[in-house]
């Protein structure tokens, strides 16, 4: 399974058009937030909700938190 983890490799993605899924941190910074649904709802990207940014960052095997990841095609 190819992934992708941190804000901008998956911004990268989601504008190439290879993004099947994204996986993003409940805690991650309002704004933020905001931008990477808007970018996945105009791609028609599903979207899960993880709670924190460390469970996300581990669940993707990084060591350290990560606002965003994502599952590519």
């Amino acid at each position: 399974m190819n992934t992708v983890v941190g804000t901008n490799q998956v911004k990268k993605a989601l504008k190439e058009g290879t993004v099947k899924e994204v996986f993003i941190a409940k805690n991650t910074d309002a704004g933020l937030k905001e931008k990477l649904v808007a970018l996945c709802e105009e791609q028609g990207v599903k979207i899960n909700y993880m709670n924190t940014k460390k469970e996300l960052g581990e669940n993707f095997g990084i060591g350290i938190n990560a606002a965003i990841a994502a599952i590519l095609i």
